[in-house]
């Protein structure tokens, strides 16, 4: 075996697994919205002049369970203007105000 041969076989399976946990990371930390969702969501509860705002990391009121955390402001069915949180999973939206 030449001298000068550097044996990389040991660092392969790091930094395949460092890269893994990195794409994972992002991919957790990523903002989900679910804009079409919370706007119908919002619809049929009556709310009215709906605007979508932002993503909620810490959304108060959302379960762990939750994929989906949708600010928005919107009039509210008595009137006043609100706003709050729509969060959503696999079946169903709720509407959290703030």
């Amino acid at each position: 075996m030449n001298r000068n041969t550097v044996n990389y076989r040991g660092v392969f399976v790091p930094v395949i697994f460092i890269l893994l946990v990195i794409v994972f990371l992002l991919y957790s930390f990523y903002p989900r919205m679910d804009v079409q969702g919370a706007t119908e969501t919002l619809q049929m509860q009556g709310y009215t002049e709906i605007t979508i705002t932002d993503w909620r990391w810490f959304a108060g009121g959302c379960s762990k369970d939750d994929w989906y955390h949708t600010g928005f402001k919107a009039i509210a069915p008595t009137g006043q203007s609100v706003t709050g949180v729509v969060c959503g999973g696999k079946f169903i939206n709720t509407i959290h105000l703030d």
